[in-house]
């Protein structure tokens, strides 16, 4: 079986194709400039709320590929992974400061 028969056989390869021209947007955004993290995120979004709609699976897992070597290392997704400014930690009223204890 060729890889053009296998490509043609995939069940929505048109939405399959739509997630990636979604994806490839959000790198192409960070490549122009990475500071443009927000539409990047954006797109992600996008990305996922298409994927829900018409119940698509994708891999819970991010694939980060070296430009220089090729080399490729699969990142598997905590869904109970917090950032830090999300944490009760994080928050300023819940932090103690040094400086008005020692007074």
């Amino acid at each position: 079986i060729t890889s053009l028969n296998m490509a043609g056989n995939i069940k929505d390869r048109e939405a399959y194709q739509h997630l990636n021209f979604v994806y490839q947007a959000a790198l192409c955004v960070l490549a122009q400039n990475p500071e443009n993290t927000e539409l990047a995120r954006f797109y992600c979004l996008t990305q996922k709320t298409i994927s829900k709609r018409l119940v698509l699976r994708q891999d819970p897992s991010t694939i980060v590929r070296c430009l220089s070597c090729g080399l490729t290392k699969q990142f598997p997704n905590n869904p109970k992974h917090k950032l830090w400014v999300d944490q009760p930690e994080a928050q300023l009223e819940n932090q103690t400061s040094q400086g008005k204890d020692n007074h």
